[in-house]
């Protein structure tokens, strides 16, 4: 590797590490919802199969969301989140 390929890799590496590095933008609500008082709803932890075409999905571990997990056709399948409470 010659000095100028090297000098414009470790430019293009500063250059991606300097842009990657923004923070996080917050979102205001209008209208904030408090869902305290709201119930929680409480998923079945398992295993989700679709066994005719050998594919799995598991929920069962730690901040998982999968509610639900079904086949649509023989190439696609469909995988329901719920949220714990809503307003």
């Amino acid at each position: 590797m010659n000095s100028t390929t090297f000098k414009n890799l470790v430019l293009f590496s500063t250059l991606i590490l300097l842009f990657s590095c923004k923070s996080v933008r917050t979102v205001d609500f209008e209208k904030p919802v408090d869902t305290k008082t709201k119930p929680i709803t409480f998923q079945t932890k398992q295993i989700y199969r679709l066994e005719n075409v050998g594919v799995y999905a598991s929920n069962q571990f730690d901040g998982a969301r999968l509610n639900g997990f079904e086949r649509v056709n023989d190439s696609t399948a469909t995988v329901i989140i719920l949220p714990e409470n809503e307003p």
